[in-house]
């Protein structure tokens, strides 16, 4: 049960780093895996998104060639998971107090999606981030 889970480890630093000391290892081998099986069979694929919350903090970051943080303000993220999740504020609240604003200090991504906006704003700020992706790659094909 998620929600049970997610109710105790929010709440309880000690019992997240256990299911994260649990978790990451699977999550990754997992990650892995499937990114091997990609390149595989898709050879001519000129990107690949792994969507992994906690990479800085599982320390993956090395692993991948870019990251890319798509980032939405306090008060957008608390509207969201009260509105799509129905979740109380007492629970949203702990849930961001266990995500620190700072855990990015140090670590610059290298491409950022601003997402406290409606669907369209979204939509045009992926728009401009997947152009530079593409310019980058461009580039780093004429150069190579």
């Amino acid at each position: 049960n998620r929600e049970a889970l997610a109710k105790i480890v929010f709440k309880d630093a000690d019992s997240k780093h256990r299911l994260e000391s649990i978790l990451h290892p699977i999550i990754k081998d997992h990650i892995d895996k499937r990114l091997s099986q990609i390149r595989h069979d898709l050879p001519e694929a000129w990107l690949i998104v792994v969507e992994a919350t906690l990479l800085y903090e599982a320390g993956w970051e090395p692993n991948f060639d870019g990251v890319l943080l798509v980032q939405a303000s306090k008060d957008s993220r608390s509207e969201r998971l009260i509105n799509s999740r129905g979740m109380i504020e007492a629970d949203v609240k702990n849930r961001m107090a266990s995500q620190p604003e700072q855990r990015f200090a140090g670590r610059k991504p290298m491409f950022i999606i601003e997402n406290s906006g409606n669907f369209q704003h979204l939509q045009q700020e992926t728009a401009k981030v997947m152009k530079e992706i593409r310019q980058l790659l461009a580039n780093r094909h004429s150069i190579g």
